[in-house]
């Protein structure tokens, strides 16, 4: 691991240390779960960005699914 220096208004670290301490965390274990979940947001959202893209350079065509739906319907007759 690597030492950073971070800086905070006082009041926003006065509310971290208050959180920390109910939690039983450090504050590097903290800023290391925000983190964290903040590039796992970034990375979901570029993903979906690339989806909504990709559908709209090449659309679903009519019908494309009926395969897949027709075969989803037989299993659910087969299991009633």
């Amino acid at each position: 691991m690597k030492t950073i220096s971070v800086t905070l208004d006082e009041d926003l670290l006065q509310r971290v240390d208050r959180e920390v301490r109910s939690a039983k965390q450090t504050r590097s274990e903290l800023f290391r779960i925000v983190l964290r979940d903040w590039l796992a947001t970034r990375r979901r959202r570029k993903l979906a960005a690339e989806d909504r893209a990709g559908y709209e350079r090449h659309p679903v065509g009519a019908g494309e699914f009926a395969g897949l739906i027709a075969a989803q319907a037989l299993d659910d007759e087969e299991e009633s």
